[in-house]
């Protein structure tokens, strides 16, 4: 999960959505972003994670 600060305001409404154009909302939502890449390079060049992911992938067929 990610958040900013939208000062107090409800998601989904005006106020929210004035602060989402912030550049701290903007920061935000790209260090979401990075961290989320970091973590699937982190599992894709691992290879007990890659073989333990593909595993769990193969058992859901």
């Amino acid at each position: 999960m990610i958040g900013y600060d939208c000062g107090g305001a409800l998601m989904h409404n005006p106020g929210f959505t004035r602060r989402g154009i912030t550049a701290g909302a903007d920061r935000t939502v790209l260090e979401g972003g990075l961290a989320l890449a970091w973590t699937a390079l982190a599992q894709a060049v691992d290879e007990g994670h890659r073989a333990r992911l593909l595993r769990r992938l193969a058992d859901r067929k």
